[in-house]
């Protein structure tokens, strides 16, 4: 188990986006990601800033199951505790079919954290996005291009993993300047993000990106 590190921004929209891509130039890689969230009916594991996500990439069999638990959860920066495994086509579909068995079937540390927090409550498929992500391998971090569809809209985001958060910010906010665009310090993971539009969490007053609890 590690810690993951992330600085986040929000972008105002995909021309922002597009101009911060043709300062960075030609991406390693560019993926589609279907990802599936999970979590009680009341959102238990998400109010304890717990994350466990089911990733699919477009092209690629199996998926990748993420758990995340949040150390640090604030605007712009989010540190977490982080597993992952890999699964097959098959897993992927019990897991779909039956998250908590799959779950305890898991020899993972966190998943008896996530197992503790629900007491019993049964997991659920709670949400789905798809991101279009453009990937750069960088000497501060690896950074990735986010273009978020949510089943009422799309957003745009920024992520970059770091070890090195004061330099990693030093570098993303040169990046935002010579591309000429506003970005907005996220501290709403895409998982909230998402429940709000699902109508499972409050929305609260309209204000500009950032601030939230849960993780991404």
């Amino acid at each position: 188990m590690g810690l993951e590190e992330e600085l986040k921004y929000r972008l105002q929209d995909e021309t922002a986006l597009e101009r911060v891509a043709r300062i960075l130039g030609p991406p390693t890689c560019e993926t589609v990601q279907h990802n599936v969230y999970f979590d009680t009916p009341g959102l238990k594991l998400h109010r304890s800033g717990i994350l466990l996500r089911l990733r699919r990439e477009e092209g690629k069999p199996g998926g990748i199951l993420t758990l995340k638990k949040a150390v640090v959860l604030q605007p712009g920066r989010i540190v977490a505790e982080e597993q992952e495994r890999n699964l097959s086509a098959r897993r992927v579909q019990e897991l779909l079919e039956k998250p908590s068995e799959v779950l305890q079937s898991l020899d993972l540390s966190l998943a008896a954290a996530v197992l503790e927090e629900l007491h019993g409550a049964a997991l659920q498929r709670a949400g789905d996005l798809i991101t279009h992500r453009r990937s750069y391998e960088l000497p501060e971090g690896e950074l990735a291009l986010d273009l978020v569809k949510f089943p009422d809209g799309s957003e745009c985001e920024v992520e970059l993993e770091t070890e090195h958060a004061q330099q990693g910010r030093r570098f993303l906010e040169r990046l935002f300047e010579s591309a000429g665009v506003t970005a907005f310090p996220e501290g709403e993971p895409k998982s909230g993000r998402l429940f709000k539009r699902l109508g499972l969490l409050g929305r609260g007053a309209d204000v500009e990106p950032g601030g939230s609890e849960g993780l991404r």
